[in-house]
């Protein structure tokens, strides 16, 4: 047979064979008689909204690695495709190993011994080094925080103002985002290299080098991987995700890696089609990383080298900058002091769900908001101030316009505030420059919350808006007022009650509408509501109400002209 229809019909089954992780089912909506009514701090509706951000979440992260799966299988089949001769001998040497069932880079480790002089001299500050350089990583330290929620508030929400240590010039603008890079749990990093038997020898410096002579991109260190040397515990804390929950090929793999048959057959059963629904159950929903269950299988043995090939990089958390950096210009408003180059963060202490009871404190939250919170601890304690690893990454889509002509509806809720924050500020500084005011447009902004006690977000800086006209109409939602029934209204009541306004804002003034904030909470719910304001204010012949077919032509056609714009996460 003739060689590449043979790779052709094996890369075609290969795909066909590929265990790819199945979607978890969607948390169930509670029940009418679940609710009792009294408005308490832990409300099963809100239970409801937690687990539904953090499934959609987990559904984006299957998505993810499913897709960069397919992706290396296809880019090993077509390596085989170019080179049959020295695959079929690779194949025959690794056959037992496993190691190429999902990606071919292999990495040596060069230990300190073996490292030349001028190597280790580069050692000065690893978060230094070129690798984080190259990702515009800066320090900055803390200048202030506040809570803003108050501490009945079933959400725990800071404001955090960072001070670069650097004098060198830093730019941003409204919508823009600080990226910031906190480390990995320390126990967690002792644990993995306690169970790599790697913990007498965490601070001795390596070098990591692929095995293959070939320059190309495929043969090359992962970017997120230094070239320069370091130790494994940098390493561990800095550049990989030891805290990813495990996809099922990874279990796959390290079933290869163990020596005992039992935890062999588990880890390939968890793998397999047939074990997807006790994977989700188990690894998933009690979010088993991979630390831990590598520590669960003991006859696990699977080299550090695979590892460093598999784990995945450690990513930045992104926070959109809620401060401008104008905000101290013109203006003598003590609520806004800001030096130019301070970065205001706006962030929820993101809580884990499925947690047992025994779990750690610090192991409850989200990594990146917990050490920032920690941080905070800290410098309320005794002034003792970590440094913070932040980069800008400026918006692509959720730009704002410096006419003032040009009319702005804001919708949010929660932490979904700090753009606009940043934005309102800038307007003031544009409103104070602009000497002609018959060309101001109005501003809405919609603001959902659960209580107005709990979390009105800047609350004061709000109404200071309102006040002086930057915000020309305001309307906040409570979803959860225990004190006023007639308060208990969703965001999408007032933008349904204004609904003739938005609508010739939008069709017939030039006008664009800003959303930000959780997906599941306003993203598809305020798509509804403006289908349902085109419905009802687009009239045609005779002021008859379209049908909806053609309000979604309008409503395409509004996100087209970049009349809608969405930071949704």
């Amino acid at each position: 047979m003739d060689n590449s229809s043979s790779n052709s019909n094996s890369s075609k089954d290969e795909l066909e064979d590929i265990v790819l992780e199945e979607l978890p089912p969607p948390p169930a909506y509670p029940a009418d008689d679940e609710c009792c009514g009294s408005g308490c701090i832990r409300c099963v509706y809100d239970l409801y909204d937690m687990q539904l951000e953090r499934y959609e979440t987990l559904c984006k992260k299957i998505e993810e690695r499913n897709k960069l799966l397919i992706e290396k299988i296809k880019n090993r089949n077509n390596s085989s495709a170019n080179n049959d001769n020295d695959n079929d001998s690779n194949n025959n040497n690794n056959s037992t190993s496993g190691i190429n069932s999902n990606f071919d880079l292999k990495i040596k480790i060069t230990y300190n011994t073996d490292i030349n002089q001028s190597q280790q001299q580069q050692q000065h500050s690893y978060l230094s080094s070129k690798i984080f350089k190259e990702m515009g990583i800066r320090f900055a330290k803390i200048n202030s925080f506040q809570q803003l929620t108050s501490n009945e508030s079933p959400n725990t929400v800071f404001h955090l103002d960072i001070e670069p240590t650097s004098s060198d010039e830093i730019r941003y603008k409204p919508g823009d985002y600080a990226l910031i890079l906190s480390p990995n749990d320390s126990d967690l990093v002792n644990k993995l290299l306690k169970r790599l038997d790697l913990l007498k020898n965490k601070d001795e410096k390596v070098l990591l080098t692929t095995c293959s002579d070939d320059d190309s991109n495929n043969n090359k260190l992962p970017e997120y991987l230094p070239i320069e040397a370091c130790s494994i515990k940098d390493i561990f804390t800095w550049n990989l995700d030891i805290s990813f929950i495990p996809p099922q090929f990874f279990l796959n793999i390290m079933a290869s890696y163990c020596t005992d048959s039992e935890e062999k057959k588990k880890l390939v059963y968890l793998s397999s089609k047939q074990g997807t629904v006790l994977y989700n159950e188990t690894v998933v929903q009690h979010h088993i990383n991979f630390v831990n269950l590598l520590i669960k299988m003991k006859s696990c043995k699977i080299p550090l080298e695979i590892l460093l090939s598999f784990i995945p990089s450690h990513q930045p958390r992104k926070y959109s900058i809620s401060s401008s950096q104008t905000m101290n210009i013109n203006n003598n408003n003590n609520h806004s002091h800001n030096n130019n180059n301070n970065i205001h963060i706006t962030f929820h202490l993101l809580k884990k769900d499925k947690l047992k009871s025994t779990t750690k404190e610090k192991d409850k939250y989200g990594l990146c908001t917990y050490w920032m919170f920690d941080q905070i601890e800290k410098f309320k304690v005794n002034q003792q101030n970590t440094l913070f690893h932040f980069s800008i990454e400026p918006t692509k889509h959720f730009t704002f316009p410096d006419d003032l002509s040009i009319p702005i509806i804001l919708i949010s809720t929660g932490t979904g505030l700090a753009p606009f924050r940043s934005y309102l500020y800038h307007r003031r500084y544009l409103l104070s420059k602009n000497s002609n005011n018959n060309n101001n447009s109005k501003c809405l902004l919609f603001f959902g919350c659960r209580n107005q006690d709990w979390d009105q977000l800047y609350k004061q800086e709000i109404n200071e808006f309102v006040q002086e006209s930057i915000i020309t109409q305001l309307f906040v939602s409570y979803s959860r007022d225990i004190k006023n029934d007639d308060k208990k209204k969703y965001i999408t009541y007032y933008i349904l009650e204004n609904g003739d306004e938005i609508f010739t804002m939008l069709q017939h003034s030039n006008a664009i509408l800003y959303l930000c904030g959780s997906l599941e909470k306003i993203g598809k719910s305020i798509d509804d509501c403006l289908l349902q304001i085109i419905i009802q204010y687009h009239k045609s012949n005779g002021n008859k109400t379209i049908p909806k077919q053609q309000a979604q032509l309008i409503l395409d056609q509004w996100k087209l002209d970049k009349k809608i714009r969405k930071d949704i996460y």
